[in-house]
């Protein structure tokens, strides 16, 4: 099984997972904070899932030989993922919220779903470019 190429594949998910509620519905409101309530998939969602897919990742790569630390790269890239993962929580735990009629507001500031989402897809994105040019590539198996 070649658990780099799978680890790209969820990397890549978390990453769309991610932008998509900003692309699918979330729009400005009057009160300058972001209402999702018409996105077809929610930010709290999205999240979850984005946060999902790099756990399982994060899983996958301590078990198949590469480590999570096991190179000054392999650190590196580990602590992005973290990172990730701690700026979606972040996002969707402190910045949306959903009153008694089922709106979901989300904050306008460093917390808003764009936020969140540029600044996680930046970090996942990142990984990947690291992986890419430090020996291991995006899809080589794991030796």
């Amino acid at each position: 099984m070649n658990s780099n190429f799978i680890r790209t594949l969820l990397m890549i998910g978390a990453a769309v997972l991610v932008v998509l509620p900003v692309f699918l519905g979330c729009t400005l409101s009057a009160a300058g904070g972001f209402d999702c309530s018409a996105s077809i998939l929610p930010p709290q969602f999205a999240g979850l899932g984005a946060m999902g897919l790099m756990g399982l990742a994060m899983i996958v790569k301590a078990f198949d030989g590469t480590g999570l630390f096991s190179t000054t790269s392999t650190g590196f890239r580990t602590a992005l993922t973290v990172l990730g993962f701690v700026v979606v929580g972040i996002t969707i735990f402190a910045g949306c919220t959903t009153d008694a009629a089922g709106v979901v507001l989300c904050s306008a500031t460093w917390l808003s779903p764009k936020m969140g989402a540029f600044v996680a897809t930046v970090l996942i994105g990142l990984n990947q470019v690291i992986k890419a040019f430090d020996g291991t590539t995006l899809t080589q198996p794991v030796k």
